[in-house]
């Protein structure tokens, strides 16, 4: 037998979002990793294999990377072979904005002045 070991990295470091995992091949394996999880350790006769990620909202994948030249898309274990794949994600930032009227031109929202609807910012 083999093994085919999912490990998780975030950007910011540690991070608690858990990321869902498909891993196939002779089977259907669906599991589930955080950055603080200990890597998903597959045990898998030799063969062909594939895990892919699955997209979640406010983070970008690398896709995934595993060692001796394997992808995770395409997975080639042989008999006694561990195949290490890491999968990296960012979480994407945000910008937010109002339009309010600074009814005394301090630069601040405060509580008397309000919103302007109706105003694309770009």
């Amino acid at each position: 037998r083999g093994h085919i070991v999912i490990d998780k990295v975030t950007n910011p470091a540690q991070s608690a979002q858990s990321f869902d995992f498909t891993a196939g091949g002779t089977g259907y394996v669906n599991f589930s990793l955080t950055d603080a999880a200990t890597p998903n350790d597959q045990e898998v006769l030799p063969g062909a294999y594939s895990v892919s990620e699955g997209a979640v909202a406010g983070w970008d994948s690398d896709g995934g990377i595993c060692d001796l030249g394997e992808t995770p898309a395409s997975l080639d274990v042989g008999p006694g072979e561990t195949v290490t794949c890491t999968f990296t994600n960012t979480q994407r930032g945000s910008i937010t904005g109002h339009k309010y009227n600074d009814l005394n031109g301090n630069g601040s929202l405060d509580d008397l002045e309000s919103a302007i609807s109706e105003w694309v910012i770009l």
